[in-house]
């Protein structure tokens, strides 16, 4: 039985491991949730029992600056070709274009086996707390085609559908997740998809977008948006997660690049106008910084043991390094 590890090398782990298509599915044994193999990090993903790389790769293609970036081929090939060395193998996708084109690459790499990929809804997202389960179920084959693949590792559902609905419709938000966390249980069963993950935008509290949700038995894996400036996460959010053992998954780790002082997104976005240069006096108590601030920001997430990857977007193999870097040095 193997794992793959750093540098494309094999590392044997013992006979006992369960093992699903050369992916360890439960972890080795170990004190503590992380766990070292060859030059990369892996931290156990919750309840899942899958053992992620610390670092993944963030969907939307977005540069650090909060650009999207539509890769050429050749230039996707040649990025996840490298990061699949450097032994990331979670990788997040959120529309179409971005799972046509993952598709391709992990099919032409021969690689779909070794690595998880999570898919979340966009702009029909929207809808689907609106959704019978026949559209849902629409939804995960279309993405399955685009992946080229026979399962989605990771589903998410994001918070941000449910309010605009929930406030127009006047629906219990509970009962809404809990008939949505339903049909995927079905599709569970099925191996349409392997694990169901609820994703917030918020960074304080759940109850806003989740209501009475029982979040925690509903899902196995929770998506948040937790970085240097936006740390609420870590009072309610990410204990609550702890207590229900899911996977934490954090997202938006630069703030769309304004915590680097750039931002080339929507000039309508508000929440993200406000540029933070390295020398701002927010990050007078922040470590690292000598490193580098995206190395600063990084290490600022994964210093957090709950955490279980952190997905920051990229746009180069330099900066693929970096990140990589982030996770192997002590």
């Amino acid at each position: 039985k193997w794992l793959v590890g750093q540098d494309t090398s094999r590392v044997k782990i013992k006979e006992r491991e369960k093992v699903e298509r050369g992916i360890v599915r439960e972890a080795p044994k170990s004190k503590g949730k992380i766990i070292t193999t060859g030059k990369v990090r892996y931290r156990l993903l919750g309840k899942t029992g899958l053992l992620v790389s610390e670092i993944g790769v963030g969907g939307h293609e977005y540069t650090r600056d909060g650009a999207e970036r539509f890769q050429p081929y050749a230039e996707r090939l040649e990025l996840i070709d490298r990061a699949l060395e450097l032994g990331i193998n979670y990788y997040d996708t959120c529309c179409d274009t971005e799972g046509i084109s993952l598709g391709k690459v992990l099919k032409a790499l021969k690689a779909r086996d070794k690595c998880y990929i999570a898919y979340g809804e966009n702009v029909e997202g929207f809808r689907i707390y609106n959704a019978d389960e026949k559209f849902i179920r629409e939804i995960i084959e279309r993405q399955l085609q685009c992946l080229r693949t026979d399962r989605i590792d990771i589903f998410r559902v994001l918070d941000f559908s449910i309010s605009d609905f929930a406030v127009k419709m006047g629906i219990d938000k509970a009962e809404e997740i809990s008939r949505v966390a339903y049909i995927l249980s079905k599709l569970k069963k099925e191996g349409k998809i392997r694990f169901s993950c609820f994703t917030t935008h918020l960074s304080d509290d759940l109850k806003p977008f989740a209501g009475e949700a029982d979040i925690g038995n509903l899902f196995d894996v929770l998506q948040i948006r937790y970085n240097f400036l936006e740390n609420g996460a870590s009072k309610k959010i990410i204990p609550y997660a702890k207590k229900h053992n899911m996977g934490i998954v954090v997202m938006k780790p630069f703030r769309k690049g304004t915590l680097l002082n750039k931002y080339c997104g929507s000039s309508s976005d508000a929440t993200y106008t406000d540029l933070k240069s390295p020398d701002d006096p927010i990050f007078a108590n922040l470590q690292y910084k000598e490193k580098g601030l995206a190395y600063a920001l990084l290490k600022f997430i994964l210093s957090n043991p709950d955490v279980s990857v952190v997905i920051p977007g990229l746009s180069s193999i330099e900066e693929l390094i970096e990140n990589v870097n982030v996770s192997i040095s002590d």
